[in-house]
C-alpha cells in the first residue's frame, strides 16, 4: 500500500504540473475597453498594490464587490504569476474535496481518479477561464465552500482539531465567494440548510455538551465567512469613501432608488421587461424634484430592456456632477428614494402589480416567473455534457494598446500575445517577433491537447448525469421504502439533494434576470452566470457513485455513520 501510494503521489503531482502548463501556455483573453469589468478590476488591483485602495471615487470605484482585485493583489506581492495562482486555487479547491470525503472514501486510487477529474474539468479550459475576471474563480471558490461544508459535516464524530480546518477554509472561502459578485444570493440557501442540518446531527451526537457547543460554533464558521467579510470591506469603504457598503450598486441607496423606479406603473405590459421607461422617468420627474436634476438625457443612450437601467441611472448622476464624493452621491439618492415613497404613499404614482425579488432585480409578472423554468433543465443538461467549453488560439479580443497590454503583464506576469499589425507599429524587433511566433505555436499545441480532453469530458457527461440520476432517485425510493437498510447515506442524500436544487435555483435566477435580454440556456452571457454549475454538477455525479458504492458495500467505501 504503501508503494501504491508513492506511486499514485508522483503521478498526481505530474498530472499537477501538466494542467499547470496547459494554464501556463493559454491565450489569456484581455479585454481592455470593458471598463465596469476585467479593466476596472485590473485598475482597482493595482490600486491596492500602490496602496490607494481601490482608487479616487468615480462611477467606476465601487460598481463591483473587491474579491477578484483581492485576488490579484495577493498574487502580486508574494510574487506569483496568475497561472500558478489559477493552479493552485484549481488543485487546492480540488484537493479539499477529496481530503473532505474521506471519511466515506476510504480507497486512494478512487480519491485520486477524483481529484484528476476535477482538476481537468473543462470549465478550467473555455473562454471564462481565460478571461482575467471574476467568473474565472467561481466555480473553483464554489468548490472550497461545497468540500469545506461537507468535510465539517462527515466529521460530526471526530475531534474538534479535525473539525477545525475545514470550519476556518470554510469562513475564508465563503466569505471570499460572497464579494466575488453581486449576485450571491443564490447559494445561500445551501449554505443555511448545510449548517442547520449539521447542527442538527451535532446535537444528537453522543458527547459532551460542551464538545457540542464547539462543534456548533465550527459548524458556523462558513456562514460567519459572509458577515465578517461584510463588515471589513463595509468598514474601510466607510473609512475611505464615507459609505458603510461593500459597494454602491447594490448596498446603498442608490439600489433602493432604482427599486422605487422599477414600481412606477407606467401602464406599459410588463412582459416587456423594460425596469424603468421613458414614461416612468417622466412621472420620477414630476414626483421628485431632486431626481428632476439629474441629467436624465442619458437614460436615452441605453437599452430599455433588464437591467441596463442600473447603468443608465449612475450615467445620469454622474453627468449632473455626482460620484466624486460617495457620501454626498449617496445623500442624493436617500433624498430622492424618500421623495420617490412619499410620491407611491400619496398617490402621486402608482406601483405596478407586480412581484419585486429585489431593488436590482426588476419587477415581474407571473407570466415571466414561469419562463425561466424550461431554461434550468436546459443548462444542467448543457453543462452535464460542457457543451459550450472549448479553447481557442489567437484569439485577441482587447485593443492594440502595448501601455495597456505590458501594464496586464506586469501585474499577472504571464506573456501576451500581440497581433502581426501592433509588431509592426511598435518597430519591434526579431527577437519579440520570434517571441510572439512561440508563444502563437505554444497556443496551437495547447488547443489541442485542451479541446481533446474537454471532448473526452464531452462524450462521457451526458452518460454520468443519466447515471447519477438514477442513482440518485432509485436510492431515494430505496431510502422511503427501507429506512433500515438505506439509512447509510441519509446525509450524502440531503446534500446531493441541496446541490441539485442549488444548480437549478442559479440557472433559474439568472433566467429570470435575463428575460428583457431573450437569454436561453445557449447564450454566452448565460453560460458565463452559471459556471458554478460545471463544478457542482460533477459533485453530484461523484457523490452518486460514492452512494451506490456504499449501498452495495464496496470496499472501496467505508459505511457513513448515521447521525
Amino acid at each position: 500500500m504503501k508503494k501504491n501510494t508513492k506511486i499514485l503521489i508522483v503521478v498526481i503531482a505530474l498530472a499537477i504540473c501538466f494542467r499547470l502548463w496547459i494554464l501556463a501556455s493559454s491565450n489569456w483573453n484581455l479585454i481592455i475597453d470593458s471598463y465596469y469589468d476585467s479593466h476596472l478590476q485590473i485598475n482597482e488591483a493595482i490600486s491596492l498594490i500602490r496602496g490607494h485602495w481601490l482608487g479616487a471615487y468615480s462611477k467606476f470605484t465601487l460598481c463591483k464587490n473587491i474579491s477578484y482585485p483581492m485576488f490579484l493583489f495577493l498574487l502580486n506581492i508574494l510574487h506569483i504569476p496568475y497561472y500558478l495562482g489559477m493552479g493552485g486555487l484549481i488543485s487546492g479547491s480540488s484537493f479539499l474535496f477529496i481530503k473532505s470525503i474521506k471519511p466515506i472514501c476510504k480507497n486512494i486510487i478512487f480519491k485520486c481518479i477524483i481529484f484528476i477529474f476535477l482538476i481537468f474539468n473543462p470549465v478550467g479550459f473555455n473562454q471564462e477561464a481565460v478571461y482575467h475576471y471574476r467568473n474565472a474563480l467561481i466555480p473553483w471558490v464554489v468548490l472550497l465552500v461545497i468540500s469545506s461544508i461537507i468535510g465539517i459535516y462527515l466529521r460530526k464524530d471526530k475531534s474538534i482539531k479535525e473539525i477545525l480546518p475545514y470550519g476556518i477554509i470554510g469562513m475564508i472561502s465563503t466569505g471570499f465567494y460572497w464579494l466575488l459578485r453581486e449576485d450571491s444570493i443564490w447559494f445561500l440557501p445551501f449554505i443555511l440548510v448545510a449548517f442547520i442540518f449539521t447542527i442538527i446531527c451535532y446535537i444528537r451526537t453522543k458527547c459532551k455538551l460542551s464538545e457540542k457547543i464547539k462543534k456548533s460554533i465550527i459548524s458556523f464558521l462558513p456562514i460567519s465567512g459572509i458577515i465578517l467579510s461584510v463588515l471589513l470591506i463595509s468598514t474601510i469603504n466607510y473609512f475611505v469613501y464615507g459609505i458603510f457598503a461593500t459597494n454602491d450598486r447594490t448596498s446603498t441607496y442608490e439600489a433602493k432608488v432604482l427599486g422605487q423606479l422599477a414600481l412606477i406603473d407606467d401602464g406599459a405590459n410588463l412582459d416587456k421587461d423594460v425596469w424603468v421607461s421613458k414614461k416612468a422617468i417622466k412621472l420620477a420627474k414630476k414626483t421628485s424634484p431632486t431626481f428632476a436634476k439629474l441629467d436624465l438625457t442619458t437614460f436615452d443612450g441605453w437599452p430599455k430592456i433588464g437591467d441596463y437601467s442600473i447603468w443608465a441611472l449612475r450615467d445620469a448622476a454622474s453627468n449632473a456632477g455626482y460620484y466624486t464624493d460617495a457620501k454626498t452621491t449617496n445623500e442624493m439618492y436617500k433624498k430622492i428614494y424618500a421623495e420617490l415613497v412619499e410620491g407611491f404613499d400619496k398617490g402621486k404614482i402608482k406601483k405596478k402589480k407586480a412581484i419585486k425579488l429585489s431593488n436590482t432585480s426588476g419587477v415581474y409578472s407571473m407570466n415571466e416567473m414561469i419562463k425561466p423554468i424550461p431554461i434550468m433543465f436546459h443548462s444542467l443538461y448543457n453543462h452535464a455534457t460542457y457543451k459550450h467549453d472549448e479553447t481557442e488560439d489567437e484569439k485577441i479580443d482587447h485593443i492594440e494598446d502595448e501601455t495597456n497590454i505590458e501594464k496586464y503583464e506586469n501585474l499577472l506576469r504571464i506573456d501576451l500575445i500581440r497581433s502581426e499589425e501592433l509588431l509592426i507599429n511598435e518597430k519591434a524587433d526579431n527577437s519579440r517577433i520570434n517571441a510572439n511566433n512561440n508563444l502563437k505555436r505554444s497556443l496551437i499545441v495547447n488547443k489541442v491537447i485542451s479541446n481533446s480532453i474537454i471532448f473526452i469530458y464531452k462524450v462521457t457527461g451526458l452518460i454520468l448525469l443519466i447515471c447519477s440520476l438514477f442513482i440518485y432517485i432509485v436510492y431515494i425510493i430505496k431510502f422511503f421504502k427501507d429506512r433500515k437498510q438505506a439509512k447509510d447515506y441519509p446525509g450524502l442524500l440531503l446534500i446531493m439533494t441541496g446541490i441539485l436544487l442549488t444548480v437549478f435555483m442559479n440557472s433559474y435566477l439568472v433566467g429570470l434576470w435575463g428575460v428583457g435580454f431573450k437569454l436561453t440556456a445557449d447564450n454566452v452571457l448565460f453560460t458565463s452566470y452559471t459556471t458554478s454549475q460545471s463544478i457542482m454538477i460533477p459533485i453530484f455525479e461523484i457523490l452518486s457513485i460514492i452512494v451506490f458504492l456504499g449501498y452495495t458495500k464496496n470496499k472501496f467505501v467505508k459505511k457513513h455513520i448515521q447521525c
